[in-house]
This record gives C-alpha cells, sequence and structure tokens, in this order.
C-alpha cells in the first residue's frame, strides 16, 4: 500500500511540475482553454521587441466569444477628440501550437496570428510575431 501511494504521489508530482502548454503558466488548470480565453479583455501592457510601448492615450479592448467570434476596438483619445478603429470576426485554436488565428470577412488567411504566451482566467498573454521585419509584438490583457 505504501508503495502505492508513493507512486501515485511521483506520478502527481510530475505531471504537475512537467512543463506546462504555455510558457507563462499555469502548470494545470481544471478550466478549458476555450473557457479561460473566451471573455472580455482589456490590454494592460504591449512591448515591442521587449520595449515598453503602451500608450496610456488608447484603450484596446478584445473580446473572443464562445461561438467562434471576436471583436476588438481600439479607441484613442488625442487632444480630447475620440478616434476608434474596430474590426471583428472570427477566431480559432491551432491545435497543438498554443496559437490562436484571428479571421477576417471571408479571407482564408488569418488577419493576426498569435501564439498564447499565458492564459488564465484573468490574464492572458499574446505574442505577435513579424519575422519580415525583426518585429516582436506582445500584450498583456486582463479581464475589464
Amino acid at each position: 500500500m505504501k508503495l502505492f501511494v508513493l507512486s501515485l504521489l511521483a506520478i502527481s508530482f510530475l505531471t504537475i511540475t512537467s512543463c506546462s502548454k504555455y510558457s507563462d503558466g499555469p502548470g494545470i488548470s481544471f478550466t478549458s482553454r476555450k473557457a479561460r480565453l473566451c471573455n472580455d479583455w482589456i490590454l494592460e501592457s504591449y512591448f515591442r521587441n521587449e520595449t515598453d510601448k503602451t500608450d496610456e492615450t488608447k484603450t484596446i479592448k478584445l473580446v473572443f466569444d464562445k461561438d467562434g467570434t471576436y471583436s476588438m476596438s481600439t479607441v484613442a483619445n488625442y487632444t480630447g477628440q475620440f478616434q476608434g478603429v474596430y474590426e471583428n470576426g472570427t477566431w480559432q485554436f491551432e491545435d497543438n501550437k498554443g496559437q490562436i488565428f484571428l479571421y477576417q470577412g471571408e479571407d482564408e488567411e488569418p488577419v493576426h496570428v498569435y501564439t498564447i504566451k499565458e492564459l488564465r482566467r484573468k490574464r492572458l498573454k499574446l505574442e505577435e510575431k513579424f519575422t519580415s521585419i525583426g518585429v516582436t509584438n506582445t500584450y498583456q490583457y486582463v479581464i475589464f
């Protein structure tokens, strides 16, 4: 019986401490990735090539819905005038690669390809690489 309990503890420890699907965690979650992703997110910080480019004059919201649709809005306040940019479309996970593809209209190519770095109930960290110009954008969202 002791051997069984020790074996069970060892397997549990290895499972919990093994590599997580996303580089910044969590190591284990009892909620599906779709349930964690489908929420209303607001941009907390934005980095370009590891340099903080967060702009306090902009509010960026990203909404993922369970029906496979998304919407993104960017509202900027420049000298007291509000300017907005909106987009919407469909989203899907790229299986086993930890990526989310965003599509607009009937386009077959995604308009955004995000690599999930962190996916928690109240925190989302996405990375978007533009290898042709050597730019990596990292977006950190929280629930609003």
